[in-house]
């Protein structure tokens, strides 16, 4: 408790102190299912409230999630918020932070709700359960980025973003591995006026519960995306990672995603997305609203 009280008043004072330089918060919902190779569907709803601090070359977010999970208890939602990069959002169980979606790009939901579900989910030992439902928070994420590189609107965009996934969820209860995760990445995107495509590269260390020997994960993304004017843009996105435990599917997943800058103050980005694998969900979608100070 004493861990979680410390981050929500670190959120607090970065929220009490942005105001002289760039601060936004942001309201996220996003629903996924899928059986990750299980006899059973696994359906995880993930609510997550976030706060980004900018300050010139830097930005720093901390996202505190509500998560509620129904199923037969062989799935524990693991990662990074199922979250991503610079700009936002989320996936499904088992995600950990998609590699792609830099500054000018068409805004990929990823830290605040619904990216890519290019994770590890981990999967019990046990035989066929029955389906039950557990809800509270979530694994509260930290991350910091570094904007290396900015040539402007026509130019390329070089991002490094270190971020800390903290076991704040309940281990007993399924809704998280009980251990802290840490991730390091690099994003590239190339603006062409309207059209623009990105890369992302990402190292991602589990925290490993007893008895269990996890790999190093690498993971990565690649996206084009096409803003339409000002207000509006879309995007695809193919995420995909190296599987923690030898033997297991690779997680891969495809994604459409839109952002509509709603005026100055509101921003609603939407995702739909698919799992190519046993390693990632069948299907999901979800929404982020936004809000800049």
């Amino acid at each position: 408790m004493r861990l979680i009280k410390s981050v929500l008043m670190l959120a607090m004072l970065l929220i009490t102190n942005a105001y002289a330089d760039g601060f936004s918060a942001s309201v996220g919902a996003d629903y996924s299912t899928g059986k990750y190779g299980t006899r059973d569907s696994t359906d995880v709803f993930y609510m997550p409230l976030s706060g980004t601090y900018d300050t010139g070359a830097f930005s720093f977010k901390v996202i505190v999630p509500y998560v509620r999970v129904t199923g037969p208890g062989d799935i524990v939602p693991g990662g990074f918020g199922f979250s991503g990069s610079s700009s936002g959002s989320s996936g499904a169980a088992g995600a950990f932070g998609c590699a792609g979606d830099s500054r000018n790009g068409a805004s990929k939901p990823e830290d605040d709700g619904v990216c890519a579900d290019t994770g590890t989910s981990t999967t019990t030992a046990t035989g066929k359960r029955k389906r039950t439902t557990e809800s509270g928070l979530g694994d509260i994420v930290a991350s910091a980025t570094y904007n290396a590189l900015d040539t402007g609107e026509n130019g390329v965009v070089l991002d490094f973003t270190a971020r800390i996934k903290l076991p704040t969820a309940s281990e007993s209860r399924g809704l998280g591995s009980g251990k802290a995760d840490f991730a390091v990445q690099t994003n590239f995107e190339k603006n062409f006026g309207a059209p623009y495509i990105g890369v992302g590269l990402g190292l991602r260390k589990l925290g490993e519960p007893s008895g269990v020997d996890y790999r190093t994960v690498v993971y990565g993304s690649l996206e084009g995306g096409y803003k339409v004017s000002d207000k509006t843009s879309f995007g695809v996105s193919y995420d995909w990672a190296t599987a923690a435990v030898s033997g297991a599917s690779r997680p891969q997943e495809i994604s459409a995603f839109a952002s509509y800058r709603i005026n100055n103050q509101y921003k609603l980005n939407g995702v739909i997305y698919s799992g190519l694998s046993n390693a990632s969900s069948d299907v999901g979608g979800g929404l982020t609203l936004s809000y800049y100070f």
